[in-house]
């Protein structure tokens, strides 16, 4: 039925960075966390059943929970609001993933003599080679 209200009201709490919001459902109050995604969810919506038609990038998802239950610390941050975790199973653990730690480096030695090696393996000469730790 078009024009029926949806009985949903959202409002800031100011606090927290305004981060936080009472939310009031089917006359029951429940509050949200406003939290940063870790990638753009790109919506799309069909105008003549089609065609896609991208409508906008998703950037936050407001956390709604009842009062007094605080998400586990464990998908967010709670300094910086961002959620560890994407929405899908492909973006599991992503913040992980991506900002992985970088490998260590050789020396300039080492190098010299990968360099060496490399050169010796284009003439196609044998090359005996091996990392000292």
């Amino acid at each position: 039925q078009r024009g029926k209200p949806l009985g949903l009201y959202i409002k800031p709490s100011y606090e927290n960075d305004f981060r936080k919001f009472h939310i009031l459902f089917d006359n029951e109050l429940l509050e949200g966390l406003l939290l940063e995604s870790p990638t753009f969810i790109e919506a799309y919506k069909c105008v003549d059943t089609d065609r896609p038609v991208k409508s906008c990038d998703v950037t936050q998802v407001l956390r709604v929970s009842r009062i007094g239950k605080e998400p586990p610390p464990h998908l967010y941050d709670p300094y910086t609001h961002e959620l560890r975790n994407g929405l899908t199973p492909a973006t599991q653990r992503i913040r992980q993933r991506k900002f992985r730690k970088l490998p260590d480096y050789a020396t300039q030695q080492e190098l010299a003599v990968m360099e060496e090696a490399v050169q010796r393996l284009a003439l196609n000469y044998p090359v005996i080679w091996s990392r000292k730790k």
